[in-house]
């Protein structure tokens, strides 16, 4: 089949009807493929993944009291719910979960360019729908209903035919455990996260790209916050997983460790204000609207009015400058794994005046899949080790980007037990 490529189109949650104007500020960015058969979502022949684009989290996901977790009535909760009642296992969810928020961010509305649709992404749209057609009480229903999508990928994860093991050598050489050498196989008995995020990929979605250590940490993500409290009847294969050598697995650094961590200040961020009137003489940004315009801007799209991104980027801006650098791709939770290993940057477990933040729920918040980006403005050391003052956009419950959403706190070392690598920074930022 001719190769086609994917970017998906996905766009925040909340004000969803506005943002389809802004062309360039679109999340997701998979590129999925699959070869002749099945449920699988696009065909493929191996294409270079572009890197995820900016956008606005919903302000009720950076303050929560149970960041992590799926609650109420989402769509990744009631999928993650589906297949815990469909008897897969922790392991097999979390790798579906991670491909599926990399795919689509779990938007059962998402239509890209060339009609790749739903949570899973499938192409054409016509597989949707004709799969719904199968089901009496299903039939008639528009390709993007949710309830018919989640029941449908649930017969993905039982429908062995939706599956090749056309990838499993890449898989396998991405440190993926084989079991029966088979892909599917490898999926539903995986002994982790991981194994199943890179069976799930390389065997249903079968995208021919370099997005697996992202579709990893994703499932990691899941697995380790996402799914607690839903009970999994399906038991991982766990014989022979002692002996796994050259496993690639998602970095998970302790931050326990005081490192390189240097007490130190930026300065200029206030505490105890929650509006952005301090920053006007250097970014313009006075009231309610203003900003986005001439060069005094780092991150200028006005996408959900003051989101976290937005902030970061300017904020990190107006420490470091703005030149020799650029504004890296992703929703806020994801640009600490995004600069992982990219030329000129560091990422790590210690903290240092005038890093970025970046993390998917725990103590910075922010709840799958958008979490949550801030500025590192003083770090503190002790005997009982590191405190960090963070500033931050779109932080409170007064709705996305209000413009009261400014803020400031400080956090301690222990709430970054087992964070991993969240602190990032460029490597000729001059403090």
């Amino acid at each position: 089949m001719n190769p086609k490529t994917k970017t998906a189109l996905i766009v925040c949650s909340i004000l969803s009807a506005l943002l389809m104007m802004f062309g360039p500020l679109l999340i997701g960015g998979a590129v999925v493929g699959s070869i002749a058969g099945g449920l699988s979502s696009i065909e493929n022949s191996g294409t270079t993944t572009p890197d995820r684009t900016d956008a606005c989290e919903p302000a009720d996901t950076v303050a929560t009291s149970s960041m992590g977790k799926l609650e109420g009535d989402t769509t990744a909760a009631k999928l993650a719910d589906a297949f815990a009642k469909a008897g897969f296992s922790k392991e097999a969810t979390a790798g579906m979960m991670g491909n599926v928020q990399w795919e689509s961010g779990f938007r059962a509305d998402a239509i890209n360019e060339i009609g790749a649709t739903g949570i899973m992404q499938w192409y054409p749209g016509s597989k949707v729908t004709d799969w719904f057609n199968t089901q009496d009480d299903l039939k008639g229903r528009p390709a993007t209903d949710e309830e018919g999508q989640i029941r449908m990928a649930v017969w993905v994860g039982k429908d062995k035919g939706s599956w090749n093991n056309v990838f499993l050598s890449k898989a396998v050489g991405e440190g993926m455990r084989a079991i029966d050498n088979d892909l599917y196989q490898s999926w539903l008995r995986a002994s982790s996260p991981e194994d199943a995020a890179l069976a799930w990929h390389w065997g249903f979605e079968r995208a021919d790209d370099a997005t697996g250590p992202r579709r990893q940490s994703a499932a990691r993500d899941f697995y380790d916050r996402g799914l607690a409290g839903l009970t999994f009847t399906g038991n991982p294969d766990t014989s022979g997983a002692s002996a796994q050598t050259g496993m690639v697995r998602c970095d998970t650094g302790n931050a326990s460790s005081a490192g390189n961590v240097q007490a130190g200040k930026v300065g200029g961020a206030p505490e105890g204000v929650h509006d952005y009137s301090w920053m006007c003489s250097t970014t313009g940004v006075c009231h309610d609207g203003d900003g986005f315009s001439g060069d005094r801007i780092k991150y200028p799209h006005n996408v959900g009015r003051y989101q976290c991104v937005w902030y970061a980027w300017n904020r990190l801006g107006m420490i470091h400058g703005k030149d020799g650098w650029d504004w890296v791709l992703g929703n806020g939770g994801d640009i600490a794994r995004n600069l992982t290993g990219r030329p000129g940057w560091t990422v790590d477990a210690t903290p240092h005046a005038g890093d970025g933040i970046s993390q998917v729920g725990g103590a910075l918040g922010g709840a799958p899949p958008y979490g949550h980006v801030a500025v590192v403005e003083e770090v503190q050391t002790g005997g009982d080790g590191w405190r960090i003052r963070i500033s931050e956009g779109n932080y409170g419950t007064g709705g996305n980007g209000a413009w009261t959403g400014y803020n400031s706190r400080w956090l301690t070392q222990q709430q970054f037990q087992g964070a991993g690598n969240v602190f990032f920074r460029y490597n000729d930022w001059k403090k």
